[in-house]
């Protein structure tokens, strides 16, 4: 298989730091990002994440496609 072949992702981890997760992203897309680049947030998932959601819902990004994970932990 050749590079040409291959597609860049960029994974985020998030959970319950709303601030902490709209300043990464914001910095993310300001950087040199190649086009068609998946971004994939994954949020570990509580009651107490919906602003974390939002946020991620919300984030526009235009370099490729977005994939949010909402990750349940096992009760």
């Amino acid at each position: 298989m050749n590079n040409n072949q291959y597609k860049p992702a960029i994974v985020v981890v998030a959970y319950n730091r709303k601030r902490a997760l709209n300043r990464l992203l914001q910095s993310i897309r300001e950087s040199y990002i190649p086009h068609d680049t998946q971004l994939i947030i994954s949020i570990d998932y509580a009651n107490n994440n919906k602003d974390v959601i939002e946020v991620a819902n919300k984030f526009d990004w235009k370099f490729g496609s977005k994939e949010i994970l909402l990750i349940f932990a096992p009760q």
